[in-house]
This record gives structure tokens, C-alpha cells and sequence, in this order.
């Protein structure tokens, strides 16, 4: 628009300078009738002398578009009247001779046609001049916008970096939640170890309970102080319990913390991905304001084409006057026959040389502008080339992105649906869970009711046989005597039987409790897992190659369509599976933990051999039981036992 608005005075100039050639060309050329009888000098000199001026002026004002034709016009009246010439010579010849003017009017015409001829080539380098400063300062003006887009792309490049690094922390927060989840699963191991042992101790205590079943035949005072023993380690297994209890209900809180850890960086990468979004909307508008530099420059190169072509015409037409002027010079020359005084000379020959020199200023001045255009257009020819690159730069991010997305939103897709499977898994683990965690403590009740009620049997058996072994002597009938040791006898084995049961139902609700615990806690680490997985795949936005897929493990999957039985035992495969995988690792891992187990392993098969070879039964002798400690009233027991066998056999 400035290279526009600085042609309109150019524009009003050719338009003058046109009227001015048309006044020329309309000027009455000499015909046959000027060759009459000459009139008085007076008005001849006068009007010569103002032909003379005019033709000056109208060479020193002709403008840039009607030069050709003012040199047509030229070359047609040179061709067309060769006898004017001659009638103009003569006619100057005779205002010579007649009025003889001195040297100083033919200089004071001179400078008439200097001072008329002067102006329009300053104007017309004044024009040019603002022009060429109007140039300037739009190729200035370009340069600053695209100084300041690079400035833009920049800052785009420092906020992308930014979000990289907020990335890269929240990957480094996710890290240290696996390695915390790594250390809650390591305290669940302990805790494992904690269950077999006391599974061990649980295992002992049945044998302990066999032997004391053995031993309850021999003797029924040792019940009490077994039934004692048995509470009490019962109390001591229901202590533990209670215990781990407590630090499942911790663990679950380590959960719940995690959760809210996780559900913490899923808001955060959602946070990053609306920031990129805005870089995005950032980066389109910049391209849409490349773009429009661009059309801008592509503008601005068309009008300094424009501008170089005008400027070559006017130097092709203003050198093609000089020629001809040359010519005309010399034309005159030879048919005047030397008949020109040397004032005329020397106004021709000045007005030669100042046109000359004229020329070669403007040539000068062309070849000026031509290395301005020159250093414009390779100028413009870097911007364009800078333009196209972003642009193809700007593409290819913007394609690497739409892949990227793409793909993420995909994975996304699949990571919910499973989530929503594993989540349904879960509450249906759950669920069992609850359950069976309500059968268990049912019958745990049920089986603490019947403890007590067998305890309080076994006291008022206790109380009822003390007082009749003490009244019970010799007189007591045998048959009587040996009725009632054998109905206790078999009471107290049938309650040692039922509390044996019930200890080992206790043991199997309580192994079936851990078990379930073990399945929920997994099921909410593959809900953490998957979840964890989808962050990592929401936060991955191109940022950049960047990505951080979750691991994956080497067991066997669960498909979640499979029907329950299949997935129970799918289950029970995967628990079995991982418990092998996570052994096989720690003894590769530990290479001294490995010479240890081998080392266990002989050993024991070694000592099973030895016990199976050098095992013997016992054979007792003969009054074995007497010297074993007798528990009171057990000899009055034998001793009427004894009689009655004697008076049976008699």
C-alpha cells in the first residue's frame, strides 16, 4: 500500500508530462507556405526563438510512458519535412544576418533550456529517491515481523521444553510410586512368610493335638492341662490374627494413598495435555501469521518486478532520445553546411553534454537500484526459504502428533475398557471376599460356642466322676464301675475329636481367608497397574519420543471373557505362576540364597532317608504304664478294673 500511495505522484506527473508531449505533437509543423517571402525579422526571430524554448522544455518534461511515442513523433517529423529544415535554417540564417544576437542572448537561452530542463530530472530522482526509501522501509518492516516470528517460535520451543521437564516429573513421580508399591509388595511377602509360619505353628500344634489324643487314652488328667494349653495357644493364634488384621487394614491404606497418588497424576497429565492443547492453538495462529508475511513478501516482490521493469523503461527510452537527439544534432549539422554560428554550437553541444551527463546519472542510478533489487530479492528469496521450512517443519510435527494422538487415544480406549473388566473383577472379588470373610466369622462363633459348651461338659463330667471314683470302693459292683470309666472314656474322645475338627476348620477358613485376601490385593494391584498404565499413556504427547509403557509381566494372562470356572482357575495359575517366577528371580539374584537352598533341599531328603532307614516301633515291656505318672483315682480305677476282670474269669 506505501509502494501505492508513493506512485501517485508519479502517476500525476506522467499525466502532465503526457499533455505536454500532446501539445508536441500538435505543435504545426513548417509546410511549402513558410518557404514565401520572408516577413519582417522581428516576429520570425521571436517565434523561432519560442519554437526553440518549447521544443527545450517539452524534451526536458517528457515522462517515462510517452517517450516512445515522442520519439516516434520525432523520427516522423524528421523524415516528413526535410525541407523544413532548410526553411528554418534559412530563416535563421536571414534573423543572423538581420538582427545579429550576441553571445549573451544565445547563453541566456541556454540557461533558459538549462533551468527548464533541471527541474523534472530532480523531481523525477525525488520520486525515485522516496521510492526506494519506501522500499526500505517495507523490506525493515519485514524483516522486524519476521524477527519477531522467530522471536515467537522461540518462546514456543522454551513453553514445549517446559512441558517435556513437567512430563518428565510426573514420570519421576510415577517411578517412585512403583517403588513404593514395590516395597508394599515386599512387606506383603513378609507377611506371607509371617502366614506360612504360623501356618507351620498351626501344623505343629495339630500334631501336638494328635499326641495328646495318643496320650488321652492312657490317662484323662491330662486333658485339663492340654485343653489349658490349647486355649491358650488359641488365644495367642486369634492374637495374631487380630494383628494382621491390623496390618492388612494399614496395607489398605498404603492402597488407598496410592490411589489418590494415581488419580493426583492423572490430573496432572490432564493438565499437560490442555497446556499442549494451547501450545497447539499457539503454533497455528503463528503459522497463520507466516502466512500472511508470506503473501505480504510475495506482494512486495511483485511490485519491486514492477518497479524494476517501469525503471528500465524509462532508462531504454531517455537513452533512446539522447540517440536520437545525436542524430538530430547531426543531421542538422550536415545540411546547414557549417552555416550555424558557434553560439548555436554551443547551446546544442551543452544541451548534449548536460542530457549525457544526465544519462549517466541515471544509469549510475540504475545500476543502484538494480543492486538494491538485487540484495532485496535474495533478501526475500531467505525469508521465503525460512517460511518454507517452517511450514514443513510446522507439517511434520503437526502429522507426528495426529499419529501420536491417534495411537494414544486407541490405547486409551483399550486401557478402559480392561479397566472397567478389572474393576468389575474386583468388586466381584470383593464381594466373595465379604462373604466368605461372614462364614468365616460365623463359624468361628459356632466353633468358639461349641468349645465352651464341650469345656463346661467336660468340668461337670469332671465333677460328677470325682465325687463317685471317691465313694466308688470295693464293694462298688465292677460292672457299674467299668460303665462309667468307658462312657467317659468316650466322651472325652468324642470331644477331642470334635475340638480337632473344629481346629482344623478353623485352619482351612482361616487359609481360605488368606487366599482371598491375597486375589483382592492383587486384583487392586492390576486395577493400580492398569490404571498407572493409562496416565503413562494420556502424559506421552510429543513431546516427544519420550515413552514410558507400563511393564509386562511373564506369567499367564487372564482373559476377561472367559466364564468364571476358567477364570478362577486361571487364577489360581497366575498366583502359582508368580510365586515360581518371583522365587526363580530371587535365587538369581542371590547366588548365596541359592547355594543355601540347594544346600536345605539334600539335606532334607538326606535325613527323610536316614529316618526311613534306621526307623524301629517301639516295644515296651511289661510295666511301662505303671511307671508313667498316674493321674488321681486311676489306681482305684485299675484296681476294680482288675477285680472285675478276676471274678469274670472265675
Amino acid at each position: 500500500m506505501d509502494l501505492l500511495n508513493s506512485e501517485a505522484p508519479l502517476d500525476s506527473l506522467v499525466s502532465g508530462r503526457q499533455s505536454a508531449g500532446s501539445m508536441l505533437s500538435s505543435t504545426p509543423t513548417p509546410t511549402g507556405a513558410e518557404s514565401a517571402p520572408p516577413q519582417p525579422p522581428p516576429p520570425k526571430v521571436s517565434a523561432q526563438h519560442s519554437r526553440q524554448s518549447s521544443v527545450a522544455s517539452s524534451f526536458s518534461k517528457y515522462s517515462a510512458s510517452e517517450i516512445k511515442a515522442e520519439m516516434a513523433a520525432a523520427a516522423a517529423a524528421a523524415s516528413s519535412s526535410a525541407h523544413v529544415s532548410t526553411s528554418v535554417t534559412g530563416a535563421v540564417s536571414t534573423f543572423v544576418s538581420q538582427s545579429a544576437p550576441t553571445p549573451a542572448a544565445s547563453a541566456s537561452a541556454a540557461s533558459v533550456v538549462m533551468t527548464e530542463d533541471n527541474p523534472p530530472a530532480e523531481i523525477e530522482n525525488k520520486l525515485l529517491r522516496s521510492e526506494i526509501s519506501s522500499l526500505n522501509q517495507e523490506l525493515s518492516s519485514l524483516l522486524k515481523r519476521n524477527q519477531s516470528a522467530q522471536d515467537a517460535s522461540r518462546r514456543l520451543e522454551a513453553d514445549l521444553t517446559k512441558c517435556r521437564q513437567q512430563l518428565k516429573q510426573a514420570e519421576e513421580a510415577v517411578a517412585a510410586g512403583q517403588a513404593r508399591e514395590q516395597q508394599l509388595s515386599d512387606l506383603l511377602h513378609s507377611r506371607d512368610a509371617q502366614i506360612a509360619e504360623m501356618s507351620s505353628a498351626h501344623e505343629a500344634l495339630r500334631d501336638q493335638l494328635e499326641l495328646m489324643r495318643a496320650d488321652s487314652t492312657r490317662s484323662a488328667g491330662f486333658q485339663q492341662a492340654a485343653f489349658d494349653e490349647l486355649n491358650e495357644r488359641l488365644r495367642q493364634a486369634e492374637a495374631r490374627l487380630e494383628q494382621e488384621r491390623a496390618a492388612s487394614a494399614s496395607l489398605q491404606a498404603d492402597l488407598r494413598r496410592l490411589r489418590q497418588d494415581a488419580e493426583q497424576q492423572q490430573a496432572m497429565s490432564a493438565q499437560a495435555g490442555r497446556a499442549l492443547a494451547e501450545e497447539q492453538r499457539r503454533q497455528r495462529a503463528q503459522a497463520l501469521e507466516l502466512e500472511a508475511a508470506q503473501r505480504r513478501c510475495q506482494q512486495a516482490q511483485a511490485e519491486l518486478r514492477d518497479y524494476k521493469e517501469k525503471a528500465g523503461r524509462i532508462l531504454q527510452v531517455k537513452d533512446k532520445m539522447i540517440a536520437t537527439l545525436k542524430k538530430g544534432n547531426g543531421s542538422e549539422g550536415g545540411n546547414g553546411g557549417g552555416g550555424l554560428p558557434d553560439a548555436a554550437d554551443a547551446a546544442v553541444g551543452s544541451s548534449v553534454a548536460e542530457l549525457s551527463a544526465e544519462v549517466d546519472a541515471l544509469r549510475q542510478e540504475r545500476e543502484l537500484l538494480r543492486e538494491e533489487a538485487q540484495r532485496a530479492k535474495l533478501a526475500a528469496e531467505g525469508l521465503r526459504c525460512d517460511v518454507e521450512d517452517l511450514e514443513a517443519q510446522m507439517q511434520s510435527e503437526s502429522e507426528t502428533f495426529r499419529k501420536t494422538m491417534s495411537g494414544l487415544e486407541a490405547q486409551l480406549e483399550s486401557e478402559r475398557l480392561a479397566r472397567l473388566a478389572a474393576e468389575e473383577e474386583a468388586q466381584a472379588a470383593r464381594r466373595e471376599a465379604s462373604q466368605q470373610r461372614d462364614l468365616w466369622l460365623r463359624d468361628k462363633s459356632e466353633l468358639s460356642q461349641r468349645l465352651a459348651q464341650a469345656e463346661a461338659e467336660l468340668d461337670a463330667l469332671r465333677r460328677q466322676s470325682a465325687p463317685q471314683l471317691l465313694r466308688s470302693g470295693a464293694g462298688t459292683s465292677v460292672a457299674s464301675g467299668g460303665q462309667d470309666g468307658g462312657e467317659l472314656e468316650a466322651r472325652i474322645r468324642s470331644l477331642t475329636e470334635s475340638l480337632i475338627q473344629k481346629q482344623t476348620a478353623l485352619e482351612s477358613s482361616n487359609a481360605e481367608k488368606a487366599s482371598l485376601r491375597l486375589m483382592v490385593e492383587q486384583l487392586e494391584s492390576r486395577l493400580s497397574e492398569r490404571t498407572h498404565h493409562a496416565t503413562s499413556l494420556a502424559q506421552e504427547s510429543g513431546l516427544s519420543s519420550r515413552s514410558s509403557q507400563a511393564p509386562q509381566s511373564d506369567y499367564i494372562r487372564i482373559h476377561m471373557q472367559d466364564p468364571p470356572y476358567a477364570r478362577h482357575m486361571k487364577r489360581a495359575v497366575n498366583t502359582l505362576d508368580k510365586a515360581g517366577v518371583k522365587l526363580g528371580v530371587f535365587l538369581r539374584r542371590y547366588p548365596m540364597a541359592r547355594m543355601l537352598f540347594l544346600a536345605y533341599i539334600g539335606l532334607l531328603h538326606l535325613w527323610v532317608l536316614l529316618v526311613l532307614l534306621t526307623y524301629q516301633p517301639e516295644m515296651h515291656q511289661r510295666g511301662y504304664n505303671d511307671a508313667l505318672p498316674q493321674p488321681p483315682g486311676a489306681p482305684a480305677l485299675a484296681s476294680a478294673a482288675g477285680s472285675s476282670l478276676a471274678s469274670n474269669s472265675s
